[in-house]
C-alpha cells in the first residue's frame, strides 16, 4: 500500500513539476508534512529539487498555522536568502511555536538560511 502512495507522490510530483497546479502542490506538502517516512522523503526531494518554485508553497503552509518541522526545515534549504519576511517567519516560530521539534527546525532553517546568504569568501573567515 505505502509503494502506491509514494508512486502517487512520484506522479503528482510530475504533474506540479509540468504544469504549475497549485492542487499536486498542495498534495506534495501534505505528504512532506504528514506521511509516512517514505512519503515525507519523496515529498521532500521533489519539492527540494524544485528551489523557488516550492517557496510559496512552504510560505502558505507556514502560513496557515503550526507547521510540521519537516515544512519549515524546508524552508531553510530553498527559501530567499534575501527575503527579510522568511528570517521574520522562521524567528517567530523559533521562539513562539508550542511544538519543540518546529522550534528546533526553525532554529535550524534560519542558521541554514542565514549561511547560504553569506559570500563563501566571508563564511570562510569565520
Amino acid at each position: 500500500m505505502q509503494s502506491l502512495r509514494v508512486a502517487r507522490l512520484l506522479l503528482v510530483g510530475a504533474w506540479w513539476r509540468l504544469s504549475g497546479s497549485a492542487r499536486a502542490g498542495r498534495t506534495l506538502v501534505r505528504g512532506l508534512a504528514g506521511g509516512r517516512e517514505r512519503e515525507q522523503v519523496v515529498a521532500g526531494m521533489i519539492l527540494g529539487a524544485s528551489g523557488e518554485r516550492a517557496q510559496a508553497l512552504l510560505r502558505a503552509e507556514i502560513a496557515a498555522g503550526d507547521p510540521a518541522p519537516n515544512i519549515v526545515t524546508l524552508l531553510g534549504d530553498v527559501g530567499d536568502t534575501g527575503r527579510s519576511d522568511d528570517q521574520d517567519v522562521l524567528q517567530a516560530l523559533a521562539e513562539q511555536s508550542e511544538d519543540v521539534g518546529t522550534r528546533r527546525a526553525a532554529v535550524d532553517a534560519l542558521r541554514v538560511l542565514r549561511l547560504r546568504g553569506k559570500p563563501a569568501d566571508e563564511d570562510a573567515a569565520q
